[in-house]
């Protein structure tokens, strides 16, 4: 009867084992699915936010000159560590979940151990039947290595899912076309924030140690002031452009800053150790492939009222309402889909909607490429829009130059003459006879 007993208690148990072994998996089986359907949804959210990440930080990457000159390097790195910081929230979640899915998971699977061993025991010791330490560590060491290779498949599926996901992800990424450094703090000895004239009395630098290329001397700037640089090209112009936004760390100068209440400071400076806020547009834009609003915006929000005051300044919106997408139509790498002037009058967009606080904006033949009559509508607007902004703008053609208050004249570094427009007309005998040359050929 004892044997009977003993063999009826073995055929209960292992019955019991297998089922509670197949209950088990199924829930396993079940848990895992339900847990993936939800983890795959915060995967796929993930690396979207890593793809606007990685790409915001390539593209400023690509387009480090026009951040660098635009003076928006601060703007930039704040925009990239809130893209970094923003999806936190769903990495906690995400965390939350998995932890959830694979302790749920060991739970039902460590019942696979312990329910068929506790009903082995309970079973013999209720019959009064000798419990076995042999047996006991038989089933125990088969139900364990049944747990563990379970286990084992589910870190692997879930490997599987996450890769899925990734590979989806990736053949998304064939489809689009993504945008987008630490933060580098632009940090500034001086500090003149009412400014209102810097009188440069010399300035003066070399990309040869043996030769000055631009040596500057006795040269006024008001706030508020508008500002002509013309000369023979190689005469040092973009140069003393470069100069004022700080650019080169080995020019050096002198000069006297007049601030608002009248005090007066003199620096021996090299403009980047002072904070006087400026933005360069350069002749040559850099335009990425994206649409024409993120070229303009960087990709960071502005309100559809700033952007279109932007666009109606630069006369963007004369070719962009044109296109069949308007403002997001895609722009090819490097703008090879744009004519030249469209090209400048985006990056001029771009350097504009950055200026709202700027005190000097510096202008390289920055509408070089578009037509005469658009680029005077485009001068006005700016002097209109930054009144109180000084504005120094390199000019090639000379039908702009009655607009400005100053007009200074560059020749092999150097300033030659400068004046209003009347005063050198009626004092400089070559640049009268310039503009009257240039109003018999224009006529």
């Amino acid at each position: 009867v004892a044997k009977d007993d003993e063999y009826i208690n073995k055929n209960d148990g292992e019955k019991c084992a297998y089922h509670d072994g197949i209950i088990a998996i199924i829930l396993a089986v079940f848990l895992i699915i339900t847990f993936d359907t939800y983890l795959v949804v915060k995967y796929k959210e993930i690396n979207k936010y890593q793809n606007k990440i990685t790409a915001k930080i390539f593209d400023s990457i690509s387009n480090i000159t026009s951040i660098v000159i635009l003076n928006i390097k601060e703007k930039i790195g704040l925009d990239i560590t809130k893209g970094i910081e923003k999806p936190i929230p769903l990495y906690i979640n995400t965390f939350i979940l998995n932890e959830a899915k694979w302790f749920s998971l060991s739970m039902v699977l460590h019942s696979l151990t312990s329910i068929p061993l506790a009903f082995y025991i309970y079973y013999n010791y209720s019959h009064n039947i000798l419990i076995e330490a042999g047996s006991i560590s038989a089933l125990y060491m088969y139900l364990r290595k049944l747990t563990d290779s379970f286990m084992s498949f589910g870190g692997r599926y879930d490997d599987v899912v996450r890769q899925k996901t990734n590979m989806l992800n990736a053949e998304e990424l064939e489809n689009l076309d993504m945008n987008t450094a630490d933060n580098i703090k632009n940090k500034r000895k001086q500090k003149f924030i009412n400014w209102k004239e810097i009188y440069i009395q010399t300035l003066g630098f070399g990309y040869n140690k043996n030769k000055l290329d631009v040596n500057i001397k006795n040269l006024v700037l008001k706030k508020g002031e508008k500002i002509a640089v013309i000369g023979e090209s190689g005469g040092g112009k973009t140069t003393f452009l470069k100069l004022l936004h700080g650019l080169y760390k080995s020019a050096k100068s002198e000069i006297i800053i007049t601030e608002e209440n009248n005090t007066e400071k003199k620096l021996n400076t090299n403009f980047t150790d002072i904070n006087i806020k400026s933005t360069l547009v350069p002749q040559e834009p850099e335009l990425f492939s994206s649409t024409i609003l993120e070229n303009i915006t960087f990709g960071i929000d502005f309100s559809a009222e700033e952007i279109q005051e932007i666009l109606e300044i630069s006369k963007c919106n004369v070719f962009i309402e044109k296109l069949p997408n308007k403002i997001n139509s895609k722009v090819n790498e490097k703008g090879v889909n744009l004519s030249g002037g469209q090209k400048q009058r985006i990056a001029l967009a771009r350097a504009l909607l950055f200026a709202k606080n700027k005190e000097l904006i510096l202008l390289d033949e920055s509408t070089s490429s578009v037509d005469p009559k658009n680029e005077a509508e485009i001068y006005n607007n700016i002097f209109n829009t930054f009144k109180n902004t000084t504005i120094i703008a390199s000019i090639h053609k000379m039908n702009l130059l009655k607009y400005f208050d100053t007009i200074v004249i560059f020749d092999k570094g150097e300033i030659v003459d400068s004046g209003s427009f009347e005063y050198l007309m009626k004092t400089n005998s070559d640049f009268k006879k310039n503009w009257e040359e240039y109003v018999k050929s224009n006529a």
